[in-house]
């Protein structure tokens, strides 16, 4: 069950927003190894923030899963990156992403836990 959730100071449209999310949400399942079902995306854009001091471009990333593997964050902050550059014009140099594992005890689905 990823989740990702991108805030970014870009504007865009609505159909941009929607664009962006369904391509974060198919990189999700490819960073992760878990079937598109189970990955719940979400986008904001047009927030206010601010990185070093500046109102260019940036983004935060929020990067939660059911048995996130820590040896691999690396490599999955390198494809955010690559994607946010790519697609909204994020330098990788100002995206900050959390990344966070979570226990199946603590996750809620369908009225159950995982």
């Amino acid at each position: 069950m990823p989740y990702v959730k991108v805030q970014t100071n870009v504007d865009l449209d609505e159909a941009a927003r929607q664009e962006l999310t369904r391509k974060l949400s198919t990189l999700a399942s490819e960073l992760t190894g878990k079937p598109e079902q189970w990955v719940m995306a979400q986008v904001q854009a047009g927030v206010t923030l601010m990185h070093g001091g500046s109102f260019g471009p940036a983004a935060y990333v929020e990067f939660k899963s059911i048995g996130l593997n820590e040896g691999v964050c690396a490599d999955q902050s390198a494809g955010i990156c690559e994607l946010l550059t790519a697609e909204i014009g994020v330098p990788a140099e100002h995206v900050y992403i959390e990344f966070k594992n979570l226990e199946r005890c603590l996750f809620g689905w369908n009225g159950a836990t995982f």
